[in-house]
């Protein structure tokens, strides 16, 4: 019993995690469930970029009179297949929330600021039918999701691409986060090309090169061979002055026998 009490607690923790105290929604489930929208429905007079930001305003709004309406059990169910409230409470909640939307679309009028109107801006030029109408399907939308076998987990129509930028970014900010990403790219290749023209990765250990190697002295006849090194006759360049040179043979990773040569 304990056991399953636990295991009830963090389930019920993890879904409480999921729920905004003013969406229930992320925002990129919200624009998702906007373009679900937007293909039942047309909106005269807008392009269609603005009628994807006015679908969002209102499924954005909806979505918070939702959350103020459900209880913490429908709103819990809503991210699983498993889980579900009665059809009952649903068709309650369904009709509550549309209710309090009708009465706040009808109490508009011309005196009301923008910002405190449904849909404000984005919608301006929309009438309180057709705004109710979208509403209405965000809502059962919203509401049936919290249904056993239903999700609020809405497929999006956009690439892979957007539906990665709207994860990451705030939807305001998507088109900033793209150019992140892209200079965040052409930066790192940068670094790569840089790093392998330098031989970074392949380089070998800087070797050295004594005056022989440097052409400073001519190597001439080997005098003499010894378990240390071998001893030759050689001339200094541009000179006919000679010296007994002894080259000793010397591992120059070993730090310890370089200096013992030394």
């Amino acid at each position: 019993w304990i056991l399953s009490a636990a295991a009830e607690e963090g389930k019920s923790r993890e879904h409480s995690s999921r729920v905004s105290s003013f969406y229930s929604l992320r925002p990129f489930l919200q624009t998702n469930l906007a373009r679900i929208i937007g293909m039942t429905i047309r909106l005269d007079g807008l392009s269609q970029s603005d009628e994807i930001k006015c679908l969002r305003r209102l499924v954005q709004r909806a979505d918070k009179e939702f959350t103020d309406v459900a209880s913490a059990d429908a709103k819990q169910s809503m991210w699983s297949t498993d889980d579900g409230i009665s059809e009952e409470e649903m068709l309650e909640t369904m009709e509550t929330t549309i209710d309090k939307l009708e009465n706040a679309l009808s109490e508009e009028t011309a005196s009301t600021p923008s910002a405190y109107k449904i849909g404000n801006i984005e919608c301006e030029n929309v009438a309180n039918k057709v705004k109710l109408e979208v509403i209405e399907r965000a809502v059962i939308g919203l509401v049936k999701s919290t249904m056993k076998g239903s999700t609020a987990r809405f497929q999006g129509l956009q690439s892979s691409t957007d539906q990665i930028l709207e994860s990451m970014f705030p939807h305001y900010m998507v088109g900033w986060g793209l150019c992140f990403l892209v200079v965040s790219a052409i930066l790192g290749f940068s670094s790569f090309c840089y790093a392998v023209a330098t031989c970074r990765f392949t380089r070998k250990p800087a070797r050295f090169f004594s005056p022989i190697d440097k052409g400073l002295i001519l190597k001439g006849k080997q005098l003499g061979e010894g378990g240390f090194g071998s001893v030759f006759l050689c001339q200094l360049k541009g000179s006919r002055e000679e010296r007994v040179i002894k080259m000793i043979k010397v591992d120059m990773d070993d730090m310890n026998g370089v200096q013992e040569a030394l």
